[in-house]
């Protein structure tokens, strides 16, 4: 199985990459990092250095700022809510380090794996809850804008970089076959919310974009 909190921190981990390839410009950093502590919630240390590493002086302290303007002691919830994935097979591999005198096997390693062709539900529930009571046109543009990057890191997470402990080895890369459905509590925007690759999950909110841009005028 793949724990919330694993999946939380891969999502998080891929995110931030995005932001370090794609980003160049500083003053979207500091945008793009307030609203990765929006969905996820406050940093951790080893988060926190790794952001600043990537911003100069004055924008850490704006970031700083701004954290402090909405959180609590630096302290928040995320607006991403994940939950446990179990496998329907499981599997076992095994590595044998060899010691680097004798070049001789020393004592074989199993571990736990997900064989090919194994499902898992992934389930990601999404609740802005701290923009309850905010202006519609903000609420709008938040949410446009936290889909958006949650849907491009979920590509990027599952397609390239892997969501495995050994992802570095080429572990924990899925095969697109999805069996998706997306929805939104409260919409009737449309109906067909099923997908079957990221290509169409993208449709699907792009869709939904259109749409509400087009009620809200």
């Amino acid at each position: 199985m793949v724990a919330a909190t694993t999946w939380k921190g891969n999502l998080r981990w891929t995110s931030g990459k995005l932001v370090e390839l794609k980003v160049a410009d500083p003053e979207e950093k500091l945008l793009k990092r307030i609203q990765l502590s929006k969905l996820f919630g406050h940093e951790n240390e080893a988060e926190r250095r790794y952001f600043d590493s990537l911003m100069s002086d004055d924008k850490r302290t704006a970031f700083e700022e701004e954290m402090k303007s909405w959180s609590t002691n630096g302290l928040r919830s995320g607006r991403l809510n994940f939950y446990p994935t179990f496998f329907d097979h499981i599997g076992l591999e095994v590595i044998n380090p060899h010691d680097r005198k004798t070049k001789a096997g020393t004592q074989p390693i199993y571990i736990e794996s997900v064989p090919d062709g194994a499902t898992g539900t992934f389930s990601l529930l999404y609740v802005p809850f701290d923009l309850m009571g905010k202006p519609q046109n903000q609420i709008r543009d938040e949410v446009i804008a936290d889909l958006d990057m949650v849907c491009k890191a979920l590509r990027e997470m599952m397609l390239t970089y892997g969501f495995s402990a050994k992802k570095g080895s080429g572990f924990g890369v899925i095969e697109e076959k999805i069996d998706g459905t997306f929805e939104m509590s409260g919409s009737t925007i449309y109906k067909d919310n099923k997908y079957s690759s990221f290509n169409q999950l993208e449709q699907l909110i792009e869709r939904l974009i259109k749409e509400v841009m087009k009620n809200d005028k």
